[in-house]
């Protein structure tokens, strides 16, 4: 279900820190981030343009646990322009490519 993800798994970064890695690796211009926090739901990786992602928009991770998506340029931002990722205590965050098969409506 997961294949085509690419090798890129970053654990307790934060979004600092994956915003840089976005901003110097051109092939991340236009990648889907997964996560989550402490084992609980974020809704904050959810809006209404979810509809528009390739990827599912979540499912249930190996160990039990919700991971949601988020185009990391729009949906990780609050209106501030902070990363919603630095109020978090643990993060786990697995990159994915856009090559992943899209099933747009």
């Amino acid at each position: 279900m997961l294949s085509g993800l690419l090798a890129l798994s970053m654990a307790a970064t934060s979004g600092d820190q994956l915003a840089s890695w976005c901003e110097q690796n051109s092939r991340a211009c236009d990648i889907y981030i997964a996560g989550y926090v402490d084992g609980v739901e974020q809704e904050l990786f959810l809006r209404e343009d979810a509809r528009d992602f390739c990827l599912p928009t979540s499912w249930t991770s190996a160990d039990g646990r919700r991971v949601f998506l988020a185009r990391w340029k729009n949906n990780m931002r609050n209106h501030d322009g902070a990363w919603k990722g630095n109020k978090a205590s643990t993060l786990l965050w697995t990159v994915f490519s856009n090559e992943y098969p899209c099933r747009r409506r």
